[in-house]
C-alpha cells in the first residue's frame, strides 16, 4: 500500500511527513499538464500532478486530497485539545480509498462526531481504534531498552511504529538475543518484535570482536570489528589503508573499525580486508574510499570486547559495508 503518513508526536508537538514516491516537477520530465490549479497552492501544483499519476486519479481529485493534507493541522490541534486522553495519532491512506485516519485508544468512534460535524472533508475521515497509544508504545520501548541494558544484552537499533502497533529492535542474531532475554528472565511485551540487523548475514555473536592475525613475516595484525548494525554514517574518507608497527589498521591516521562479519586474507604479497559476502573492503598499502564516520574510541570499546585501546590509541573511523579500494 502506498501511503502518505502524518505521524503526530504528541509529546513533542511535531508532525513528520513521509512520502513513499518521489515527486517530480515538469522540468524533470513529467508529461502531465502544467496548468496551475486555482484551488491549490501553486508550489504544490507539480506534486498534485505527480500524485494523480501515481494513484491513477483525476488531477482535480489529486488537488482536493492535497488541500485536505494542508488543512489537517487545524484538525490535529482540535484533536489534541478536545481528546487528550484518547487521541493517539493521525495519518493518511491512499489505497484502496483515500482516508484521513484518526487513531484513538479508548471509547467509541462516535465521540468524534461533534468535531467532524461541518468539516468539509468529514466523509474522508475514519476514526480507528488502536490497542496502544503512542505514549504506551514509547513506555514499552523505554522499559525494554532499560531491561536489555541492565543485563548487558546488545542490540543494533530500536524504533516505534505507531501504525503497526510495534516496538522494534534489531540484533545481528535475533535467536541469540531471545536466548539472552530468556536467560535473564526478561519478559518482552507482545508488541516487541526482533528483526535481524542484516538479513543476509546472521553472525555467531551480537558483539563486536578483535581478530588477531600474523603475516608470514611475523607482523601482528589486529582487525577491529564492530557489533552488528543496520545503519551507518554517510560521511566519506579517502586515504591509504596502513598497518602500523603495533598491528593496528588505520585510514588517514584514524583507527579502522570494520563492519560486522569482516575477516582478513593474508598472503606473502597482499593483506586484504574482506566483507562477509567476499567483497574486498581494502588492501594494506593501497588507497581506499571508506564511507562511514568518525568517533571516540570509548564508544566502540563498550561495543567490542577486548578493544585494544592501549595498543591502538586515537579516534576511530567506523567503516561501512560500502567501503572499497580505489580502482
Amino acid at each position: 500500500m502506498k501511503r502518505l503518513i502524518i505521524v503526530l508526536a504528541i509529546a513533542l508537538g511535531v508532525a513528520a511527513c513521509e512520502v513513499t514516491t518521489p515527486l517530480l516537477t515538469p522540468s524533470q520530465g513529467s508529461s502531465v499538464s502544467t496548468a496551475v490549479l486555482p484551488t491549490l497552492d501553486p508550489v504544490l501544483n507539480a506534486d498534485a500532478q505527480q500524485y494523480a499519476e501515481d494513484f491513477g486519479v483525476p488531477l482535480e481529485e489529486a488537488a482536493r486530497r492535497m488541500q485536505i493534507q494542508q488543512q489537517t493541522s487545524t484538525l490535529i490541534d482540535r484533536l489534541q485539545a478536545d481528546y487528550p486522553d484518547t487521541f493517539s495519532t493521525l495519518w493518511f491512506e491512499h489505497e484502496p480509498e483515500f482516508r484521513v485516519v484518526i487513531g484513538y485508544t479508548d471509547g467509541d468512534a462516535s465521540q468524534f462526531d461533534p468535531l467532524l460535524a461541518g468539516l468539509p472533508y468529514a466523509a474522508d475521515v475514519e476514526p480507528r481504534l488502536m490497542a496502544l497509544s503512542e505514549q504506551e508504545l514509547a513506555d514499552i520501548q523505554r522499559e525494554t531498552l532499560d531491561a536489555l541494558r541492565a543485563n548487558g544484552i546488545p542490540i543494533g537499533s530500536a524504533w516505534v511504529d505507531i501504525l503497526e502497533q510495534q516496538v522494534g529492535i534489531t540484533a545481528g542474531n535475533p535467536d541469540l538475543l531471545r536466548e539472552a532475554v530468556a536467560a535473564a528472565g526478561i519478559e518482552l511485551h507482545e508488541a516487541v518484535v526482533v528483526q535481524p540487523a542484516n538479513p543476509d548475514y546472521i553472525p555467531p555473536s551480537n558483539e563486536g570482536y578483535v581478530l588477531e592475525e600474523t603475516t608470514p613475516e611475523g607482523q601482528p595484525i589486529l582487525l577491529i570489528v564492530d557489533a552488528p548494525a543496520d545503519a551507518f554514517p554517510l560521511a566519506g574518507l579517502e586515504g591509504t589503508l596502513t598497518l602500523d608497527e603495533a598491528g593496528c589498521l588505520r585510514i588517514g591516521g584514524l583507527v579502522a573499525v570494520w563492519p560486522n562479519g569482516t575477516t582478513l586474507t593474508i598472503s606473502a604479497d597482499v593483506i586484504e580486508v574482506v566483507s562477509y559476502d567476499g567483497s574486498v573492503l581494502g588492501r594494506v598499502g593501497d588507497p581506499i574510499v571508506a564511507s562511514g564516520g568518525t568517533g571516540p574510541a570509548e564508544h566502540f570499546a563498550e561495543r567490542i570486547p577486548g578493544y585494544p585501546a592501549d595498543t591502538c590509541p586515537g579516534d576511530i573511523w567506523s567503516a561501512s559495508p560500502q567501503t572499497a579500494p580505489v580502482d
